[in-house]
Order: C-alpha cells, then sequence, then structure tokens
C-alpha cells in the first residue's frame, strides 16, 4: 500500500515467513482419507485462527499437474509464498513440476521419505512409545484409574510394552 510521501507500507508478517502449505494426496473424506488427516487439517485450522501462522490445505496431489489445487500450489510455490511445504502422507504422488521447483523448506509426515529425483524430502514420523506414555500421563493426569483397549487377538511386542507402561502407572485392575 502507498502512503504518500511516507514511502510504501511492508507487512510485518510476510507470507514467506508465516505461511504455509498443508498437502494431502487425497480429498477430505475420500476412500483412502485416515483420521490423522482430519486432525491434521484441523490443527492447521485452530493454528491459523490463533496465531500469525497461516496454513493453506491442498488437497487431490495424485501426481497429475492439472488438478485445480496442484496448480495452486505450484502457483505459489513459484511466487515464494511459503514459509515450507509439510506433505501429510509419505506415499504421495507428487508431480515432478512440485518436486523439482525451487522450494522453501519441505518435510513428510510419515514412515518415509518421498523420494523426488533431485533428492530427499525427510520425513518425520511420532516415535510411538512416546506417544503412548504421553496418553498414558495424560489419563493418569486427569484422575483415570482404568483403560478400555481396542486391539486384534494376534499378540506383539507392542503389547508387551503397553502392558508394562499401563502397570508402571497403577492403571491395572
Amino acid at each position: 500500500q502507498a502512503r504518500g510521501r511516507g514511502g510504501t507500507f511492508v507487512t510485518t508478517h510476510p507470507p514467506f515467513l508465516f505461511h504455509y502449505g498443508m498437502i494431502f494426496p487425497a480429498r477430505f473424506g475420500s476412500k483412502g482419507w485416515l483420521h490423522f488427516g482430519t486432525t491434521l487439517r484441523n490443527e492447521c485450522e485452530a493454528a491459523s485462527a490463533k496465531s500469525l501462522r497461516r496454513f493453506s490445505i491442498f488437497y487431490d496431489l495424485t501426481g497429475h499437474s492439472d488438478e485445480l489445487d496442484c496448480k495452486r500450489l505450484i502457483k505459489g510455490i513459484q511466487a515464494h509464498q511459503f514459509a515450507g511445504l509439510i506433505f501429510a502422507k509419505s506415499d504421495a504422488e507428487l508431480p515432478n513440476a512440485i518436486l523439482t521447483a525451487p522450494a522453501p523448506p519441505c518435510v513428510v509426515l510419515g514412515a518415509k521419505p518421498i523420494d523426488a529425483k533431485t533428492g530427499t524430502l525427510p520425513a518425520v514420523w511420532p516415535d510411538a512409545q512416546s506417544f503412548v506414555r504421553k496418553a498414558l500421563d495424560f489419563f493418569v493426569e486427569r484422575g483415570r484409574t482404568r483403560l478400555a483397549i481396542l486391539r486384534s487377538s494376534r499378540r506383539t511386542q507392542f503389547d508387551d510394552f503397553l502392558a508394562a507402561e499401563i502397570a508402571a502407572r497403577g492403571l491395572m485392575n
């Protein structure tokens, strides 16, 4: 915005420092959509509402650069509008136009990185044991004394870990 003889106003929160892209390989609510995706989307909306960070959500990136959201994402990358890109799933097929563009910092939320022709996008994934410990501590802090656990009939090492953590917190009958 021009300010007359006072010069040009520069925003205090430029998009390339506060605007992030959250990229989902599927359309919200479609087949293959996971509850984890819903949680991520809701957290992006909440963060956008109560902080300076803003998240743009992109859906249906399936390897075709002619999709509307893909075009919108590529345009934003080319205009340097993002502080970073978060790929919500590691087995997404991303168009080469996204993987080869000079992009902002990127991360994949998944068990494996996305292998791009120009390199690899780093992947992060929650540590299941730390997640369980924090969840159990959450219940203990709220005075819970009993838990219900749904699982398959097949016993795994994780079941042994879970039982030990539950017992350590006195949550077993």
